[in-house]
């Protein structure tokens, strides 16, 4: 409701060849999956850091015979820099060294109405509820261009870490929960992985929520010799 009126809004994704953003507009434009258009007179406002393409009244969409090739119908491939720069994006892969662990890590309990992490059997939400158990982590990771923080779910922790989540509670009851932390920690630090999920940004910066995640092998020997290369030829 806009001014007293109801309004419908319709919402969707566009992308070309530098990448996708989400938009929203506030009148039929008639879209439709898979045809190319031209928008003039939008505007660009922010939610969380993320772009967002909005097509007001005014604004002209019309087709045209563009076609992009290279347009990539999953993730684009960002540097730190390029991510903190913009604020923030939409299915965002991101390369780098797992430089830290924050707390909040290993075995956690979620709400099971909102799923939010929960403390002390306490739900912001929901006040006082039973918990889930489930397992994730908070790293930090630095590509060289900068650093930012990762929120890796459960299926992606046991897969960077080789830990499941049945191993970590048997190892929470022997010793604590503490000490699962501290395991992960000890399987993902100084590795490098490659994240992909959606980077949002608040007053501490750009966090990226991870949808898929994986481990990059490096040629050690092979980037070695490419090193030496270009230091002798810049000699």
């Amino acid at each position: 409701t806009v001014k007293g009126e109801q309004k419908t809004v319709y919402s969707g994704l566009m992308a070309d060849d530098t990448g996708k953003i989400q938009y929203s507009a506030w009148h039929d434009f008639g879209l439709k999956e898979g045809e190319t258009v031209c928008a003039k007179n939008a505007y660009i406002r922010a939610w969380k850091g993320i772009p967002q393409l909005n097509m007001g009244d005014r604004c002209e969409v019309s087709r045209v015979d563009a076609v992009f090739e290279t347009v990539d119908a999953g993730a684009t491939k960002r540097t730190v820099a390029e991510v903190a720069r913009v604020g923030g994006g939409l299915d965002i892969t991101i390369e780098g060294l797992v430089v830290d662990m924050k707390g909040g890590s290993g075995l956690i309990k979620r709400c099971p109405q909102c799923n939010r992490s929960i403390l002390n059997g306490v739900c912001t939400a929901h006040g006082q509820v039973e918990g889930i158990t489930d397992m994730r982590m908070k790293v930090v990771v630095d590509d060289g261009t900068g650093a930012i923080g990762a929120v890796i779910n459960r299926a992606d922790t046991e897969k960077l870490t080789g830990v499941s989540m049945k191993a970590a509670e048997g190892l929470a009851a022997a010793k604590g929960e503490g000490v699962v932390a501290r395991e992960l920690m000890g399987r993902i630090l100084m590795h490098r992985i490659t994240l992909t999920g959606n980077v949002m940004s608040d007053d501490y910066g750009p966090s990226m929520i991870v949808r898929s995640a994986g481990r990059v092998d490096v040629d050690l020997e092979g980037e070695a010799e490419k090193l030496l290369a270009e230091v002798e030829a810049a000699l």
